[in-house]
């Protein structure tokens, strides 16, 4: 019998992605095709090993459809069944679980991590200081520091990397720079160790949680900010605004937020399953948010995600967009000003529930966050210039890591990645089109990024004899949720 897989995607945050067809910077052309599209008349505007000095990680480990069925044509099903036995899935991956948390950069998260490029001890920004970068307190943060498009752009600072004291106040500018070490986020460098962590991963927007979002499951982004209002494709007739730009010239224009663009979820054949917890990116997609019975066969609470993969329900795509839930009375999301402690033992429970379960022999569990979230990191992004001089694509790194049966064991992956891999990858892991191939393609003159964004399948090993679930231990020494 054919060996199965399951690939998780969880997302934290709130709705938004970009898409660019501008010009790289380095002076390579992007598609002259992808202009955005004006057609829409309605107005879119817009438990504990240690403390945080001590804490101590034990690393050994324990413990026939085809691609054109689409779930477009109707609502299909939302749970894993053997109704898939058939379908020729080209690895032994059968599950895709996608988790996606809020606000850090990979310097943040992994300053010093063995096999990455070094960051520097300090920093001279633009306003002539020179900050040393510090380990950040072991409580709650400060400030929810800005990351709207236009503070992305300032920190960029036409390659430069030191304009984190331009849209910041002092106080901010320290947090900025700072980084969490391993002693307070120790769970999640025992994953990078044992697994695969990607240190060039890019948000492929600069900018918001709204487009990163979005882009994790269109590879691309209308907006270049969260959306205001409740209007989407769900109801029409609600307000709903969010700036839009033309990846060509980069003029700005505001709109409705439903859009006529691709989603992987539309990809999959009948036979295979997906959920969404919650929907919310997916509003905004018209064939998926459009149809009421589309989002009642496959929308979910993300409060009951822990325990459907408990009840042994799985689908055979599973999106987590983790913002808005707590776990042990406080937020898991890590959105500043929260401490990530949290919101790493609620990933902790999940993977340790998802390695329990029956389907952790055919998983893959893509985790990555959604945007930056106004954190300082000194790798300078690939930036894709419109002929007015904005950008759009892409943003700063983000961290992202691979776990499953078949995954390499403590390999640092270089290749350059960015959110619209991460469809890429559920592409080529079941076995289905480019979303650009779609016949209705581009929408909008909407071009996803997913042929040409950089591939994450290095990450796997499937010659390997599929490994052990590796159960971690959660902290009980977590600071206090911020008032």
């Amino acid at each position: 019998m054919r060996s199965r897989q399951t690939l998780i995607v969880l997302g934290l945050g709130v709705f938004g992605a970009s898409a660019s067809a501008c010009s790289a910077a380095d002076g390579s052309s992007a598609d002259d095709d992808a202009a955005l599209d004006g057609s829409h008349d309605a107005s879119f505007d817009g438990s504990s090993d240690g403390s945080a000095n001590d804490a101590k990680i034990d690393d050994d480990t324990s413990g026939d459809g085809t691609a054109s069925d689409a779930i477009t044509t109707d609502a299909g099903k939302d749970a894993a069944t053997d109704a898939d036995a058939g379908y020729p899935f080209p690895t032994p991956i059968r599950y895709v679980v996608v988790i996606v948390k809020e606000n850090h950069t990979f310097d943040n998260m992994f300053t010093g991590f063995p096999g990455t490029d070094p960051p520097p001890a300090s920093v001279k920004l633009a306003d002539g200081t020179t900050v040393t970068r510090k380990p950040a307190a072991f409580k709650p943060l400060l400030f929810d520091t800005t990351h709207a498009h236009t503070a992305g752009v300032s920190e960029y600072n036409d390659g430069k990397m030191n304009g984190w004291s331009t849209p910041l106040a002092a106080g901010l500018t320290a947090q900025a720079l700072s980084y969490f070490p391993e002693s307070q986020i120790p769970n999640y460098w025992a994953y990078a160790r044992n697994f695969v962590l990607f240190d060039h991963f890019f948000s492929t927007f600069m900018g918001p949680s709204g487009p990163g979002h979005f882009s994790t499951h269109t590879a691309n982004t209308v907006s270049y900010e969260n959306v205001t209002g409740s209007g989407d494709c769900s109801d029409l007739k609600a307000a709903g605004n969010v700036g839009t730009f033309d990846p060509k010239t980069g003029a700005t224009k505001d709109m409705f937020p439903c859009f006529d663009v691709p989603a992987v979820e539309s990809l999959l054949p009948k036979t295979l399953t997906w959920r969404a917890y919650p929907g919310s990116p997916l509003d905004y997609v018209q064939d998926i948010g459009g149809d009421p019975a589309i989002r009642a066969a496959h929308y979910h609470s993300m409060g009951s995600l822990l325990d459907d993969v408990g009840k042994g329900e799985l689908a055979n795509l599973t999106y987590a967009n983790v913002g808005g839930v707590t776990y042990d009375g406080a937020p898991a999301s890590e959105h500043p000003p929260q401490h990530p402690c949290n919101g790493e033992n609620y990933t902790v429970e999940l993977v340790n529930r998802l390695m329990k379960s029956k389907y952790w022999p055919e998983m893959a569990i893509i985790f990555t966050y959604d945007d930056y979230g106004g954190w300082y990191d000194h790798v300078k992004p690939t930036v894709e210039l419109c002929t007015n001089g904005d950008f759009f694509h892409t943003g700063f790194r983000l961290p992202a890591m691979i776990i499953s049966p078949y995954a390499k064991t403590g390999f640092v992956d270089h290749t350059k990645t960015e959110h619209a891999s991460i469809p890429r990858l559920i592409e080529d892991l079941f076995g289905l089109p480019r979303m650009t191939a779609n016949p209705k393609a581009p929408w909008n003159k909407y071009v996803p990024r997913d042929a040409t964004a950089g591939s994450m399948m290095g990450a796997f090993d499937f010659t390997q004899p599929p490994r052990p679930a590796f159960i971690r231990t959660k902290r009980t020494d977590c600071p206090a949720a911020p008032p």
